[in-house]
């Protein structure tokens, strides 16, 4: 048997261990949290030596007294911030814990379930698609995650009614570990359109989120996640998808800076002709830090991928872009293609992109493409001949910049609040 050991920098959370008992939930056993501290406490964070975090830093999480989070209130007002038109359907969490009062599933298409993981007697599909290896912060949010949002849409159901999923951080007065988790399934020929919402933050925070989304045959999911306001707080999410045949899964990834905002997607066509399209936007400021790291594994043939991620860094701001792509044995006819721009608005911005394409099959298409630049003098020139001012025309370049990316949004109002974000950043009221 595996012997595990606590590594120095993992101790903090062993204080954790004589509040477990209080996570004993039906829907998912004390036995297998157990085992997910002690694979957290055999890797503890993860340092500059770990490849997939060389150019992130997180030692200053070393040695913080972290909590569990409380469950506290939330107001109409606060969550009002992030109301998107149209969306009846809506799941609230406030510090990981379900929040009854700002949700509204009354209006559930026939043949789909939303509601909290602790209203259901049993998940067996919960934690099956995640690997706990080498993933410490997904070990952490298995371990202490106190509820959750479960989303089924049964076969042949096309749910027209947006789901959204949002969760809110509600400062407190102790360094507070958060632990959103959420588990989508569509089944065969179904489809559904999903915003999960992490907004909120405060010093001394950090929230590790993990979704596992399960497309079965020919379903189809879009999947929207906006991470915004995280003030100084660490947001570490985790977004696990299984495809099936002919399945489509359709990423949205919206990212407005934060102390450290790390976004992983990790998606594995296990059935022929399925295909994925990730796209996202990172915008940073300051001293933030924004993160992207995906996989794409293409273990069946005729699989088809697409990948567009856009960063915009200003100041001293830090942009991580690592997109990997994995063509097995035997996944002939697959076509994938990846892109990464970085738009740099100061000397001091930086950004470090990593194209990984690892292919181990004859007869694919793959290509990959990364840029890094700053705005043209030409085209400011040109904005300001027109009668722009500076600031309006840089404002204008860069809005232009991101355009593409989420035009492609699917839904009116999100991409309205999307562009709206991309104003706030600007400094627009």
């Amino acid at each position: 048997m595996e012997r595990l050991v606590m590594t120095s920098n993992a101790m903090q959370f062993s204080s954790f261990r004589g509040s477990l008992s209080a996570f004993d939930k039906p829907f998912f056993p004390i036995d297998r949290r157990r085992s997910a501290l002690e694979r957290f406490e055999a890797q503890g964070f993860p340092t500059t030596k770990w490849e997939a975090w060389r150019h992130t830093d997180v030692s200053d999480l070393t040695g913080v007294p972290f909590e569990p989070a409380r469950l506290l209130s939330a107001s109409e007002s606060a969550f009002a911030r992030y109301a998107l038109p149209g969306a009846m359907v809506r799941l609230v969490f406030v510090n990981g814990f379900f929040s009854r009062g700002l949700s509204d599933v009354a209006h559930l298409p026939d043949g789909v379930e939303a509601g909290p993981l602790s209203s259901r007697p049993e998940a067996p599909r919960l934690g099956a698609l995640i690997s706990l290896e080498d993933d410490p912060f997904a070990a952490l949010n298995t371990a202490f995650f106190p509820d959750g949002a479960f989303v089924r849409v049964t076969r042949g159901v096309s749910a027209e009614t947006l789901i959204r999923l949002v969760f809110l951080t509600v400062p407190d007065s102790r360094p507070t570990f958060i632990a959103p988790r959420v588990l989508i399934q569509i089944e065969e020929n179904a489809q559904a359109t999903v915003v999960e919402s992490h907004a909120g933050g405060a010093p001394n925070h950090l929230s590790a989120a993990v979704t596992e989304a399960d497309l079965g045959p020919s379903s189809r999911l879009t999947h929207i996640r906006r991470i915004m306001d995280l003030a100084d707080g660490v947001h570490v999410g985790r977004v696990q998808v299984r495809q099936e045949r002919g399945s489509v899964y359709a990423s949205h990834v919206l990212t407005f800076g934060g102390s450290l905002a790390r976004n992983q997607i990790s998606v594995v066509q296990e059935g022929e002709g399925a295909e994925c399209s990730l796209d996202g936007v990172s915008l940073a400021r300051g001293r933030e830090r924004v993160d992207n790291h995906t996989v794409i594994d293409h273990a069946a043939p005729r699989g088809t991928s697409r990948e567009t991620y856009k960063y915009l860094l200003a100041d001293r701001a830090r942009g991580v872009f690592n997109g990997e792509v994995v063509i097995r044995p035997g996944a002939a006819k697959v076509d994938t293609a990846q892109s990464n721009s970085n738009l740099l608005l100061s000397d001091q911005a930086l950004v470090y992109t990593k194209p990984d394409l690892r292919i181990f099959c004859d007869d694919v298409k793959a290509k990959h493409a990364a840029a890094i630049g700053q705005l043209s003098r030409e085209a400011v020139f040109y904005c300001r001949s027109r009668g722009l001012g500076l600031e309006e025309a840089r404002r204008l370049l860069t809005q232009a910049f991101v355009v593409d990316v989420i035009s492609r949004l699917p839904n009116e109002a999100v991409r309205e609040a999307a562009f709206q974000g991309v104003g706030t950043w600007w400094g627009e009221s």
